[in-house]
């Protein structure tokens, strides 16, 4: 809930979808808010196209995670997942980029 504070979101969870996720621990609820945030990679030497998105809010989840679906429309193309190395479909296909730690929003 933190990043939704953080985007103006939390005050408009009264307007979002209530619907069912279901997880390794059992179903839980997400709030969803269609078409309302823009998304895009920004790397030091390169950026994404910008992609608008739905926001899927949890309420117990701290980290941020991005469907296959978006990771492609934002042109994420994975090279390596064990050593977490990553590429934009615009960078060259030498370039090697790598996973970020995660940011976890408690």
């Amino acid at each position: 809930m933190r990043l939704a504070e953080r985007l103006n979101l939390r005050s408009r969870l009264l307007e979002a979808r209530v619907e069912p996720y279901n997880t390794v621990a059992g179903p839980i609820r997400m709030y969803v808010l269609p078409s309302s945030i823009e998304v895009e990679v920004v790397e030091e030497d390169n950026r994404s196209p910008t992609v608008v998105c739905d926001a899927v809010i949890s309420d117990t989840e701290v980290e941020v995670l991005i469907s296959d679906y978006l990771a492609g429309a934002l042109g994420v193309v994975v090279e390596d997942f064990r050593d977490g190395i990553w590429r934009l479909k615009s960078d060259p296909p030498t370039r090697q980029r790598r996973t970020y730690k995660p940011q976890h929003w408690i």
